[in-house]
């Protein structure tokens, strides 16, 4: 029992008492202002030579309210870094091309998400999409001539397959969308006349 009551007694000394480093540096409570001073750094993207990593590095404003967010670039040899976009906006996602040259991402900087490209070298960023509902997850071709991107697109309330099989409320249709091939009915689709079907259904064979 005396042994129990000396380990108990060892547990309960104050931590304060021994000078550990550390245990005693934070004097208050995190705030805001402390949150919302911490960078977070993501989407690390290696350069094909191995050489740079281009990365992302988002800050938050209180008076915009939102994250800002910018690319920058580290020097594996030697860890210098420095930032490689700025001006209105947010750019993310960077990719490189296959030669290292080039780095293309998404920046809300000018209409939307948009996929601009930007001189490793030197130069001016530029615009190379303009689509209404802006892109995302960019996607070199293998030989560096260009690049896919996705982007979601907002179908009209109304379809043509609406109007010609419904005569009172419209109706939104859903399901897979099938586009320059055979659809899900089997009629051939084109990119002009494509449009969503309203279920999904089996392909032959599954």
């Amino acid at each position: 029992m005396k042994r129990l009551l000396i380990a108990l007694g060892c547990l309960t000394v104050p931590v304060s008492l021994f000078p550990f480093p550390g245990l005693s540096a934070q004097k208050r409570a995190i705030t805001i202002d402390d949150y919302l001073a911490l960078k977070s750094v993501g989407n690390p993207q290696l350069s094909p030579d191995g050489k740079w990593v281009a990365y992302t590095v988002t800050e938050q404003s209180l008076k915009d309210n939102r994250g800002i967010t910018r690319i920058w670039l580290a020097d594996v040899a030697s860890g210098a870094v420095r930032q490689l976009t700025a001006g209105p906006g947010s750019d993310r996602q960077p990719r490189w091309s296959p030669d290292g040259r080039t780095v293309a991402f998404v920046s809300t900087r000018e209409n939307g998400a948009q996929l601009w490209v930007l001189p490793i070298a030197g130069g001016e960023a530029r615009r190379v999409t303009s689509l209404a509902d802006g892109v995302f997850d960019p996607l070199w071709l293998p030989d560096g001539t260009g690049l896919i991107v996705t982007s979601d697109i907002k179908w009209p309330a109304q379809q043509e397959i609406d109007r010609a099989t419904t005569t009172s409320r419209p109706t939104r249709a859903s399901g897979p969308v099938s586009c320059g091939g055979t659809g899900t009915t089997g009629a051939p689709a084109s990119a002009s006349t494509c449009s969503p079907s309203r279920s999904p259904t089996a392909a032959p064979g599954t």
